[in-house]
């Protein structure tokens, strides 16, 4: 009895020790309002959610894909993109009396910036032609703000 006892005190005692994992490698920051931790060797994988903010911990996330765009829309502006998917090239059409100021960056999976370009009609075609086969974004802005982003796809 002494014995399943003590085995069942042992069992408790150590799962009650929360948030500990075999570790290979890690940090630890904290200041005054956040604290990050990270280590290689973790088992499990959780997910939480709040605010349309996702975080995913741990290890095992082989199908892992993270895509991030922001669409701000302006009643002042209808702006549209196409076709989608692209082969050569995409048309820009913003239907609005005043161009002043507006233009076009496309950047590429990894964010670098590969053109820009200025908007002075109210279609614009953008040239695709000498880009591999990706997907592309498109942000239209004007001198104050961003307007719009567009995913695009450019297909062979």
């Amino acid at each position: 009895m002494k014995i399943l006892l003590s085995l069942l005190i042992g069992l408790l005692a150590t799962g009650l020790c929360a948030q500990q994992s075999l570790s290979v490698a890690g940090f630890s920051h904290t200041n005054s309002s956040v604290m990050l931790s990270w280590n290689i060797g973790e088992l499990m994988t959780e997910t939480l959610e709040s605010n349309g903010l996702v975080l995913t911990q741990g290890l095992y996330q082989t199908r892992l894909e993270v895509t991030t765009s922001t669409e701000q829309s302006f009643t002042l502006y209808e702006i549209t993109a196409f076709p989608n998917p692209a082969q050569d090239f995409i048309h820009i059409v913003v239907n609005h009396p005043d161009l002043q100021g507006m233009y076009y960056s496309l950047y590429n999976n990894e964010g670098i910036l590969l053109k820009e370009g200025d908007i002075t009609n109210s279609m614009t075609k953008v040239d695709l032609e000498h880009f591999p086969p990706a997907v592309y974004f498109i942000q239209v802005k004007d001198e104050k703000r961003m307007l719009q982003t567009f995913k695009i796809i450019k297909n062979y």
